[in-house]
């Protein structure tokens, strides 16, 4: 089904886009609370 491949591709797609951004967000807070300690 072709749908479903591009539904599944997508969904990879958007949970690395996630995983990406979360791990930029804990770098960014960690270099936050580095600095006010």
């Amino acid at each position: 089904d072709p749908a479903f491949v591009e539904r599944a591709s997508g969904a990879i797609i958007v949970l690395l886009a996630f995983l990406l951004f979360m791990n930029i967000l804990a770098i960014f807070l960690r270099r936050r609370f580095e600095r006010r300690w």
